[in-house]
């Protein structure tokens, strides 16, 4: 399971994942303009996000804190079978599948029970990008100012990581898949446990083929420690995630994880009246990019 933030290099690793012998998901969102290598992901299971997000209230672009009472709620419990339906729809028998949607770092609960379910043992492979470089794509697609961008991509990282604290996981980035993605690989498989089936050396020149600079937009070299414009929530956050990436998961760093996300979960009702605004005018001005993906996908279906 690929787990990062929209914009952080989610659809690179799945592609790797793919070309290394991973099954992709039958209804495959198709490319867009502003993913022009593919999304590696489930339209279903994003259509279904989408909906149980809906359900609690809230959408991707949220950054409040998940309603608690949710997952233990009736409406959770009637989307378990639906998920159950829609993940042996999009993998079958497949026993080696990468699966894949943003979202799933807020709703990482709820997969959780679904795929243990239907027996299957997520080995969780995380990927973060420089905020900055996140906010500067979200606001070129999304119209979403630089503050809305950092904030939502706190949300994500900080929701994903205290989710699945404890379970087998592994830390990447961005940046360390483009520049040495075999490396990077290496490491995935130590750490998780497993092999990929693909190793040979047609589906590497694949992968080197598939992977290049040119994913990689919005470059940015800023140092966020006592960057001004960047929140210390960020900064602390992105900092503990360079390290694990670098040098791997360390318990000692959950006091500083812990300690930003209680803080921002406090405080982000106080604040929230005064971005509610910039809430309104992201919902209304642009639409998401996988609703884009599945409106190429059902025209291309009614074309055929």
């Amino acid at each position: 399971m690929v787990m990062g933030m929209h914009r952080s290099g989610t659809s690179a690793l799945s592609g790797i994942a793919a070309r290394l012998g991973c099954s992709l998901p039958t209804t495959e969102m198709p490319a867009t303009a502003s993913n022009e290598k593919g999304f590696y992901e489930s339209r279903r299971i994003y259509e279904l996000n989408n909906a149980l997000m809906q359900s609690a209230g809230i959408d991707w672009r949220d950054w409040m804190p998940f309603p608690a009472d949710w997952e233990h709620s009736k409406q959770a419990e009637q989307f378990q079978d639906q998920a159950r339906e829609v993940l042996r729809g999009e993998f079958g028998s497949s026993s080696f599948f990468v699966m894949k949607d943003p979202r799933i770092c807020r709703v990482y609960p709820f997969w959780k029970k679904v795929l243990e379910a239907e027996g299957c043992t997520p080995a969780l492979l995380y990927t973060h990008r420089n905020p900055l470089e996140v906010a500067a794509s979200l606001a070129n697609l999304k119209k979403a100012s630089a503050e809305a961008g950092l904030i939502i991509w706190l949300r994500y990282v900080l929701d994903a990581e205290i989710a699945t604290r404890g379970e087998r996981r592994c830390f990447t980035s961005f940046q360390r898949i483009i520049e040495d993605w075999p490396r990077e690989i290496a490491k995935a498989e130590q750490e998780l446990g497993f092999v990929f089936r693909g190793h040979s050396q047609a589906s590497q020149q694949e992968v080197e083929s598939f992977l290049s600079r040119d994913l990689k937009h919005f470059e940015k070299q800023d140092d966020l420690a006592g960057n001004q414009s960047v929140p210390t929530w960020v900064s602390d956050t992105y900092a503990v995630l360079e390290r694990w990436a670098a040098e791997g998961e360390d318990t000692a760093d959950y006091e500083i994880l812990d300690r930003v996300k209680g803080d921002f979960d406090r405080t982000g009702p106080v604040f929230a009246p005064f971005t509610s605004n910039e809430a309104r005018n992201l919902k209304a001005e642009v639409s998401d990019q996988g609703q884009q993906a599945v409106a190429v996908a059902e025209t291309r279906e009614k074309k055929r």
